[in-house]
């Protein structure tokens, strides 16, 4: 089951998202129209998406999604914007991290297929924490047989062939 955030101040816009999403059965959308509320919940929630409204009053969404970052930072975060400022684009990117911006108003299909390459986004990056971690894993695995090698070689080197170290 994926999740994921939306924040805009305005409820209609969340219920507009929330409904485009909605015939989807792997999916669990929240929905927000208070930046602190949806910060609270990502204390609480991992979140997959993040799509963020970009002109709210308590924050922008570049700031929510830079805090939002600090919480999350594997989520795909998408704002939502209708203005095409093109120096509020250089902000979301280097300070929030922003992965895609959708333009309002946005097209219901544009805006699903966005968040669907970011549900695969979120799915690559998880397995490749999950790989990561198995690496380690094994990693160890071998450092310790590494060392009880060195050990079997010290204390009886007659138990193993000449070139052990070679077959390493």
């Amino acid at each position: 089951m994926s999740t994921i955030l939306v924040l805009d101040d305005e409820a209609n816009n969340v219920s507009a998202i929330t409904r485009l999403l909605h015939p989807e059965p792997d999916l669990n959308v929240e929905g927000f129209t208070s930046v602190s509320a949806a910060l609270a919940r990502a204390q609480e929630t991992s979140f997959d998406v993040a799509v963020v409204d970009y002109r709210m009053p308590e924050m922008d969404g570049t700031q929510f999604l830079k805090k939002f970052r600090e919480i999350q930072p594997n989520a795909y975060r998408i704002i939502v914007s209708a203005y095409s400022d093109v120096g509020m684009l250089r902000k979301a990117i280097n300070q929030a991290q922003i992965h895609s911006l959708v333009q309002k108003p946005w097209d219901g299909f544009l805006l699903f297929e966005t968040i669907q390459r970011g549900l695969e986004h979120a799915a690559i990056a998880s397995d490749r924490q999950r790989l990561q971690e198995l690496v380690n894993v094994q990693q160890e695995s071998i450092g310790r047989l590494k060392s009880l090698l060195e050990d079997v070689a010290v204390k009886q080197p007659e138990a193993l062939p000449a070139n052990w170290r070679e077959l390493l």
